[in-house]
């Protein structure tokens, strides 16, 4: 990269920081593109053609050219690397450009991409913007232009921003340590103060809002110090800084003078001073939404108080959260998630026009008080069992409506699914209130975007895993006080009542370990040798498939802050965390404590034997290292009852979407080459059949 070390060394010699260097001495004869212009400035950039920087610059050039031609240059200089390891470029890159008026949305087209290659669309968008999908008839994680149907060319997908992210870092009057923990709230949204930088993150629309210490221990403990300090400059909320905020946020407390004070700071025969703040106005007013300093300060005796204590004592299923109170209105039904919060993130409505994208759960009338009531055809009993599960791609959507139809055949408690929003396709929101309507649940969408500072996974399903546990305590409502993860291909067996009431001795999270009775698959067992033995010390190494977090307890311990600063540590080493969402909670295993789950609960055909498969409570379609063979191919097989809970799922699934868009989905290319498989293992079944029936008639 000779090109930018002599730029880098020229701009360090310049008598000014803010001096621009021209890069007329950087010979270009041969290895520049020149687009001269008629003013006097001239754009240059020095680029690696071949990288990711250049794929996103690239069309900002070719837009600043074309909106400021003929009075700008712009001259792009090639600086490849002179080695490659491996091509660095894998994907096709546009840039979605805003258009020049307000009638139209902004759009980027593909052309003659590879027709018989499989591709994934994936989006590039600001770190302050929430956007989801919200038109595509395809899976567009598997993408494959040959599989159109006859005289269709093009597939066609809709995005949408959601919400604007307000976030921050919080940090506390005389302390060195973030108020970790700490509840705030912005409208209907919550969250916890991370002790990684203090850092918070909440959805917002254009507005102002008041940023608030959540009702309960947070508000006790602390106020608000001053106004909320916007990072890009300039203050982050209204005059006052809201609740008697007053001038910069000062109080009684900070004057000088003697005397004996009472409660609240007052000297005797004097008012008490007004309260401390609780909250400061937020004011959301362009594109880059906000980034905002919020200073917080202990209240008065409570100098020794530790907000993550729980009020009462409180962390099982069925108490009250840490706080109390609710953060919005939910579906959230009896039991742990009761209290009319909604989603920390979930069920937002389209802020910025078009269709009402909000899905919230309806099964019934939505009631005035918040709680969506069940149907009365429907008798469940007991409290509400909260299901988490992630999804991505048609196939393992098609597995996930078989999971929930497993998980709703064996329980007879009032259910409430919960699933992240990021991945899934527009056709399968649009089906979840039908499916919750028929078979008598709840469901939530919840979202999250990935922090800056923490070390990003490029690769989807590595994106995925990491989501199943980097932001547990601050994806769900807090309210909520324990959830169950369910992988998508994994057909339940028992009430999950059982597992939802079972003693974690203390443990934030229980996990099952894997199996050791399948002999074949010794040679894989890779935690049974070399770094893993060693590191485990005798602990057991636990599947991620199936396990239940306390979330009372995960939020109080501080677990998900000590899970990302691990995270951090390991993520860096590209062989680090080969199986993410594995390998980082077993590791932390000295740091955060996992129960073991009874070996009944999770059987997977790949690490158990066959003699312990009639006492499975759940089984697993997980990958097998051996065989390799396609979970969709292998369903029916290990699973007895798949066939027919896939049947009546696809069966209402055609009628639902019959209904919706007149047509039934759209086959992919992975349940393409199953079924293919399926009919020709199928006829060569029966004509090895007529062959043995001829041979008996001979």
């Amino acid at each position: 990269m000779t090109a930018c070390s002599l730029v880098a060394s020229r701009q360090a010699s310049a008598s000014s920081r803010g001096q621009v260097q021209s890069l007329d001495f950087l010979e270009s004869k041969h290895s520049a593109v020149v687009v001269p212009g008629d003013g006097a400035v001239m754009l240059e950039a020095v680029l690696d053609p071949l990288s990711k920087a250049a794929q996103r610059i690239a069309p900002v050039l070719v837009l600043l050219r074309d909106a400021l031609a003929p009075h700008l240059g712009v001259r792009v200089i090639l600086n490849p690397r002179q080695e490659l390891a491996d091509l660095p470029l894998k994907s096709y890159y546009r840039y979605a450009a805003p258009p020049p008026g307000l009638d139209a949305a902004p759009r980027v087209y593909f052309a003659q991409l590879p027709q018989h290659k499989t591709l994934t669309a994936h989006l590039d968008v600001p770190e302050m913007w929430l956007v989801t999908t919200a038109v595509a008839a395809y899976d567009l994680d598997n993408l494959k232009l040959e599989d159109l149907p006859a005289g269709h060319t093009t597939m066609h997908a809709e995005y949408r921003l959601e919400a604007l992210l307000v976030t921050g870092h919080a940090t506390e009057v005389g302390a060195r340590e973030p108020p970790r923990g700490t509840q705030l709230t912005l409208g209907a949204a919550g969250t916890v103060v991370m002790s990684n930088l203090g850092y918070f993150q909440l959805p917002a629309a254009p507005g102002a809002f008041d940023l608030a210490l959540r009702p309960g221990r947070s508000a006790q403990i602390y106020a608000i110090a001053r106004p909320v300090f916007d990072l890009h400059g300039g203050d982050g909320g209204g005059e006052g800084g809201g609740n008697g905020g007053g001038e910069g946020g000062k109080d009684s407390d900070d004057e000088e003078g003697g005397g004996e004070k009472g409660e609240g700071g007052a000297t005797p025969g004097q008012s008490p001073p007004p309260p401390k703040p609780s909250s400061s106005e937020v004011l959301v007013a362009s594109w880059q939404g906000r980034v905002v300093r919020l200073l917080l300060e202990r209240r008065p005796g409570m100098e020794s108080e530790d907000v993550l204590e729980a009020e009462g004592g409180g962390g099982g299923s069925g108490k009250k959260a840490i706080g109390g109170g609710g953060t919005g209105i939910s579906g959230g039904g009896s039991g742990s998630g009761r209290g009319g919060g909604s989603g920390i993130w979930g069920s937002f409505k389209s802020l910025f026009g078009g269709r009402d994208t909000k899905r919230v759960a309806a099964v019934g009338p939505k009631s005035t008080s918040g709680v969506i009531p069940l149907s009365p055809r429907f008798t469940w009993h007991g409290e509400t069992i909260h299901i988490f599960s992630v999804a991505s791609g048609h196939l393992y959507e098609r597995f996930l409506k078989i999971m929930m139809l497993s998980v709703r055949r064996n329980t007879q408690n009032p259910l409430k699914f919960w699933f992240i929003k990021n991945w899934l396709s527009p056709r399968f929101k649009d089906f979840l209130p039908h499916i919750a309507a028929e078979y008598g649940f709840q469901y939530e969408l919840v979202t999250y975007k990935w922090p800056t500072w923490l070390h990003k996974q490029t690769e989807k399903q590595r994106i995925i895993w990491a989501y199943k546990l980097l932001f547990l305590d601050v994806l769900f409502p807090l309210t909520l006080n324990k959830v169950i993860f369910v992988d998508a291909d994994q057909v339940v067996r028992a009430d999950m009542k059982e597992l939802w009431h079972m003693d974690l001795h203390g443990a934030p999270y229980a996990y099952t370990p894997f199996c050791d009775n399948n002999k074949d698959m010794e040679g894989y067992r890779f935690w049974k040798q070399g770094f893993w033995k060693s590191h485990l010390g005798g602990r057991p190494y636990h599947i991620s498939a199936l396990y239940v977090v306390d979330l009372a307890r995960f939020r109080r311990t501080a677990a998900g802050d000590q899970l990302r600063v691990i995270y951090e540590q390991l993520s860096k080493d590209p062989n680090s965390l080969a199986n993410l969402d594995q390998d980082l909670p077993n590791y932390a295993q000295h740091q955060v404590p996992i129960f073991s789950l009874p070996q009944t609960w999770l059987w997977c055909e790949s690490w158990c034997g066959n003699q312990t498969k009639a006492a499975a409570k759940t089984i697993d379609l997980c990958n097998n290292p051996m065989t390799k063979e396609p979970k969709l191919k292998g369903a029916a097989r290990i699973v007895a009852e798949w066939p027919a809970l896939d049947a009546e799922v696809r069966a209402y699934t055609d009628t639902v979407e019959q209904q919706l868009y007149g047509a039934r989905q759209v086959e992919t290319p992975q349940e393409k080459a199953a079924r293919e498989a399926a009919e020709t293992e199928k006829a060569a079944e029966e004509a090895a059949a007529r062959g043995d029936r001829d041979g008996d008639r001979d």
